[in-house]
């Protein structure tokens, strides 16, 4: 059976799973997720309340610190979203841990505030344009979902096209997604990047090892 990997979701739902890492951003959804046998991010969102969980990051399970980032969509505090992503990556680079970003309607101050850090990073669900691509560090990867197997959504149709396959990890985001299913979602990308579905599971597999290991 072939066995994929999720590389963004925010609870375990399928044993099948090779590896998944599994976001948390509360104290409730971590005490559920502390019992399963995923990889755990940790994190502040940036449009939810601040909680405290560093105490928690020298647990081995916890790979990532994440989501953390901003979101523009709506009228909201900017410099406090700004102000709350620095000081979430200053504990990444402190903890040495990889980082998922969760970046909307926001790119170029997403960028500005990247600019000096050093360690590895995912930016899930990407939605910025193609020229952005080319912008981060070599320790970047770049996150593709379920919305692929939707009408539209041309813009990241594109950049998947554009995005190296060494760069390259795709996740769910369950339960925020219309449809869940993973193999589907494989095997659109497979064939958006000419490459067998083998091939795509074993690159996505090497990519989420390098981007966890520190």
């Amino acid at each position: 059976m072939m066995r994929f990997i999720d590389a963004h979701a925010h609870l375990s739902l399928n044993n099948e799973l090779d590896k998944a890492l599994i976001v948390a951003l509360n104290e409730d959804e971590y005490q559920k997720l502390n019992k399963c046998n995923y990889d755990i991010a940790l994190g502040i969102h940036p449009l939810m309340e601040e909680w405290d969980y560093e105490k928690y990051l020298a647990d081995k399970k916890i790979k990532a610190i994440g989501e953390i980032g901003l979101d523009y969509r709506n009228e909201v505090n900017r410099d406090k979203q700004i102000a709350l992503f620095k000081k979430q990556l200053a504990l990444a680079e402190g903890y040495q841990k990889p980082v998922v970003v969760h970046s909307v309607a926001a790119a170029r101050d997403t960028l500005d505030c990247l600019k000096d850090f050093e360690g590895k990073l995912y930016l899930h669900g990407y939605s910025m344009s193609g020229e952005y691509l080319k912008l981060f560090s070599e320790n970047t990867y770049f996150g593709f979902g379920m919305y692929l197997l939707k009408e539209g959504y041309l813009k990241q149709k594109k950049c998947l096209k554009e995005v190296a396959l060494e760069r390259l990890l795709i996740e769910s985001d369950y339960p925020y997604c219309e449809r869940y299913d993973l193999e589907a979602l494989y095997n659109y990308i497979a064939q958006i990047k000419n490459i067998s579905i083998s091939d795509l599971v074993k690159q996505v597999a090497l990519n989420y090892q390098n981007y966890l290991e520190v």
